[in-house]
C-alpha cells in the first residue's frame, strides 16, 4: 500500500490566530511548526490576562453580520473543551452587552427579533434582569450571551499547541521570505528553513515581512513567463496597530461580586486571582508601550458609567494600578484578512478595467502565490473570530469542504483592498 506523505506547514506567529491556525492544520494531519519571536506564546496583543469571547451581532442578514454570528456560535462550541480542561484559566460565565443608547437598544431589539429561534445563544434582559444576572447594579439592560465568557489567551495558546502534530520554535524572527524551487525559503537569525506551505499570522508584523519580499511567479499569459513580483505592498495591506491598555483592578476594592462579563464602551470580567481585567483604551496613533495613569482613569470611568456602584475612581488608587499595553491589528472594514496571498502586479492588471467601470464583470479568476497564506487583522475579536477563520483556512489549504459560504469568504479575502482601491480610482472613463 502507498504510504501517505505527511504534509509540513509553517505558521509565523504564536498568538491567538497563529495557534488556532496550527491546531486546525494539525487536526487535518499536517505536521506544523510555529515560529514565535518571543520566548513564550501569546506575548503580543494576545497576552492579556482575560480576553472576552463575544461578537457584535447585526440585525442584517448581510455577509458581515452572518460572519459575526457564525463565528460566535463556532467559538462557543470550540471553547467548551478548553473551559472544561482549564477552569482556572477561563469561565463560560456569559457576556452581557449593554444597550447604552436608545439607538443601540433598538438595534439590540432588532437582533433579538431576527434571532428569536436562538434563545440558548442570545436573549434580551431588562435592567433588573441584567443586574440580577451580573450580580451587580447595571445602568441599563442589554443582550445576554449565556454560552460566552472569558479566556486567558496565553493558557489557550499553550493548550492549542500541545497537539502532537505541532512543534513550537521560540525566539525566532523571520527576516525574509522568498520562493525558491517550489518552496518558501525563510531566513532568520538561526539560519534558513524551507516549507511547502506557509501561513503568516503575526498581526501587524506581516507588513514589514511582505512588503520588501520578492518572489518569482509564473504568469499565465499566451506564452507563460516567470516574473519577479513584490509579495504584498503596504498599500494592499492597510492594517493599523492601535494601542490598547487594560487595567488590572483589585477585586477587594469593588462593592460587588461580578458574576458575568459586562461590555459597553469598555468591558470588565469577573475577578480572577484577585483582579478584574477591564478596558481597553483605543489610542490611535500612539506607540507608547508603557501604561499611563490617564488610560487607567479612562478605563475606570467607562466601567463606572456602566456599573456605578461597583468601582470608585480614586486618583490616589489609580496611580497605583497595574495593567498591560497591547497593539491590536485592525483593518478598515473591521473584518480579518484570511486566505491566499494574491500576486499583486498580476491582479492589478487582470482587474484593471475596474478603474474605468466599477461594475465591469471580470470572469477570469485572480492569481495567488502557491501555498502562501495570511491570517491577521482580528482587532479585539481574535478569540471569537479565530476558531472559525482558522478552520476555514485549514480547509482551503487541505482541500476539505469549507465551513463558510463563499459570500462570506470573499469578504475576508486578502485581495479585497487591492480590488477596492481599483474601484475607488474610477475616473469615469468607459
Amino acid at each position: 500500500p502507498t504510504i501517505p506523505v505527511i504534509q509540513r506547514a509553517l505558521v509565523i506567529g504564536g498568538g491567538i490566530a497563529g495557534c488556532h491556525t496550527a491546531y486546525a492544520l494539525a487536526q487535518k494531519g499536517y505536521r506544523v511548526t510555529v515560529f514565535e519571536k518571543e520566548a513564550k506564546l501569546a506575548q503580543g496583543a494576545s497576552g492579556n490576562a482575560q480576553g472576552v469571547v463575544y461578537a457584535k451581532l447585526s440585525p442584517s442578514p448581510e455577509p458581515p453580520g452572518e460572519f459575526n454570528l457564525f463565528s460566535l456560535l463556532y467559538a462557543q462550541q470550540f471553547y467548551r473543551a478548553f473551559w472544561q480542561a482549564h477552569p482556572n484559566a477561563g469561565e463560560q460565565c456569559g457576556v452581557l452587552q449593554l444597550s447604552l443608547t436608545e439607538a443601540l437598544q433598538q438595534q439590540h431589539q432588532a437582533i433579538i427579533e431576527r434571532l428569536a429561534h436562538c434563545p440558548d445563544t442570545i436573549r434580551y434582559l431588562g435592567t433588573e434582569q441584567a443586574s440580577t444576572q451580573a450580580n451587580t447594579s447595571v445602568t441599563t439592560g442589554g443582550l445576554f450571551f449565556p454560552k460566552a465568557g472569558w479566556i486567558n489567551p496565553s493558557v489557550l495558546c499553550d493548550w492549542l499547541c500541545q497537539h502532537p502534530n505541532i512543534d513550537v520554535v521560540h525566539d525566532t524572527t523571520i527576516h525574509t521570505i522568498n520562493r525558491i524551487n517550489d518552496q518558501w525559503q525563510l531566513e532568520h537569525h538561526k539560519g534558513s528553513t524551507a516549507f511547502h506551505t506557509v501561513v503568516i499570522a503575526n498581526a501587524v508584523d506581516a507588513k514589514q515581512l511582505l512588503d520588501p519580499a520578492v518572489a518569482s511567479v509564473t504568469v499565465p499569459t499566451a506564452i507563460p513567463k516567470t516574473v519577479p513580483t513584490t509579495l504584498m505592498p503596504n498599500e494592499a495591506l492597510p492594517t493599523k496597530a492601535i494601542r490598547g491598555q487594560v487595567t488590572h483592578y483589585p477585586s477587594h476594592l469593588t462593592n460587588s461580586d461580578l458574576s458575568t462579563v459586562v461590555c459597553g464602551k469598555g468591558y470588565i470580567a469577573p475577578a480572577h486571582n484577585g483582579l478584574h481585567c477591564l478596558g481597553a483604551s483605543f489610542n490611535l496613533g500612539s506607540d507608547n508601550q508603557e501604561t499611563t495613569v490617564e488610560d487607567h482613569r479612562d478605563n475606570l470611568h467607562q466601567i463606572q458609567q456602566q456599573i456605578p456602584s461597583m468601582i470608585e475612581v480614586n486618583n490616589n488608587q489609580t496611580q497605583q494600578l497595574e495593567g498591560r499595553v497591547g497593539f491590536r491589528c485592525t483593518t478598515p472594514d473591521y473584518l480579518p484578512i484570511v486566505g491566499a496571498i494574491p500576486v499583486y502586479d498580476h491582479m492589478r492588471t487582470r482587474f484593471g478595467a475596474l478603474k474605468y467601470d466599477a461594475k465591469q464583470l471580470i470572469e477570469q479568476p485572480g492569481i495567488y502565490h502557491p501555498n502562501l497564506y495570511l491570517n491577521i487583522g482580528y482587532g479585539s475579536r481574535g478569540l471569537a473570530y479565530s476558531p472559525l477563520c482558522s478552520e476555514w483556512l485549514a480547509s482551503l489549504i487541505s482541500g476539505c469542504p469549507p465551513p463558510l459560504p463563499m459570500a462570506i469568504t470573499h469578504r475576508l479575502n486578502p485581495a479585497r483592498f487591492l480590488i477596492r482601491d481599483l474601484i475607488r480610482s474610477n475616473n469615469g472613463k468607459k
